[in-house]
């Protein structure tokens, strides 16, 4: 049986997208227990409480399918193994991925169950072989093996979380597990880069509610989508942007992000000034084949001694899809992601359908 629009979860920063969900049987890589009840100190708490006040309590056994978000709403979901955690892992029961799930059928495992995989075992499973690349087929299997994917993220839910080998609590960029179906991705919300602000965008856009919908094709693979884009960004200038006293060149860099052949990046001329209200009135020009799963990253930089020391100063993230018509400002944030006072980027935007794509 089809799940209901499972989608990416935001709070506490393991995201689904489409039903609220929260997992709370934690990673050591998620080092401040999500901003929810950790795992031991729930455990540490739970004689003193009645869970039903907050735990979502249900019986798998009366119920054919995920609850409704209305149903989930103020409550908590505990995502462990039920022969632990009894009858408050209910929903979420936490189950190993099945091995070699994606040359067997889609639909296996029960509905109410969810696996986690690192973004390397995750990775493993997206990749073609060594045999098809050798052969040339290699983009032809990597398309086949997200299908399947996506197949199985329609019935279950899957999180991936960061890899072992990140003991300094570097991200990794969570758009491929997205963009195959995974509902849930464990982000190092103590690390802000690039990957987290991309993240995070997919949540603020949608109401910063704490989830956000599925595009429809990736539960129904033969649903409608929107048609390929051409955007054209006139990046006109910069406004209260941070100084450092001296002049210096300022610049933009936008970046695409999301499906491997929307994948682009360009860059505006160099401005040499205070850095305080640089002006460009430059456009750049990008084709997005799928803007379901893309994303626009604005990076102003600085560059210093010829180019051989460059700085982000403040960047802003947004879906393609948020994207309208028209003059707009975007709203600047700085290098921890913290919004800067009065400091916009002016640009205007053109949104097409592409014909190149």
């Amino acid at each position: 049986m089809q799940m209901p629009r499972i989608g990416f979860t935001r709070r506490p920063q393991w995201r689904t997208c489409h039903l609220p969900w929260m997992d709370f049987n934690f990673p050591d890589c998620c080092p401040r227990g999500l901003r929810g009840w950790h795992k031991t100190k729930f455990q540490s708490r739970r004689p003193s409480l009645d869970p039903g006040h907050f735990i979502y309590v249900g019986n798998t056994e009366e119920m054919a399918c995920l609850p409704s978000p209305n149903q989930l709403r103020g409550k908590i979901i505990i995502h462990a193994p039920r022969a632990k955690w009894g009858d408050l892992a209910n929903i979420c029961q936490a189950v190993p991925f099945p091995p070699r799930a994606l040359d067997k059928n889609p639909e296996i495992g029960k509905w109410f169950e969810a696996s986690s995989l690192s973004e390397h075992q995750l990775n493993r499973l997206l990749k073609s072989s060594t045999i098809d690349k050798l052969m040339g087929n290699g983009r032809i299997a990597e398309m086949s093996q997200k299908r399947k994917m996506r197949e199985i993220t329609a019935n279950r839910l899957i999180r991936y979380y960061p890899g072992g080998q990140r003991q300094l609590s570097g991200n990794f960029n969570p758009i491929p597990g997205m963009n195959a179906g995974c509902q849930i991705a464990a982000m190092n919300i103590q690390t802000k880069c690039s990957d987290l602000a991309v993240y995070e965008s997919r949540f603020i856009h949608a109401g910063n509610c704490g989830y956000a919908l599925k595009p429809e094709f990736l539960l129904d693979q033969t649903a409608p989508r929107i048609s390929p884009k051409r955007i054209v960004i006139k990046v006109i200038s910069g406004r209260n942007l941070p100084q450092t006293g001296k002049r210096i060149h300022t610049y933009v860099n936008i970046r695409v992000q999301g499906e491997k052949e929307d994948k682009t990046e360009k860059a505006t001329r160099k401005v040499n000034d205070d850095g305080r209200n640089p002006k460009w009135e430059e456009e750049l020009r990008f084709d997005v084949r799928v803007p379901e799963l893309g994303f626009l990253l604005f990076q102003v930089k600085r560059s210093q001694y010829f180019g051989l020391k460059r700085a982000c100063i403040a960047s802003y993230a947004v879906p393609v899809v948020n994207l309208v018509n028209g003059p707009c400002s975007i709203p600047l944030h700085d290098e921890n992601l913290v919004p800067l006072d009065k400091t916009y980027l002016l640009i205007q935007v053109t949104i097409s359908d592409s014909s190149s794509a």
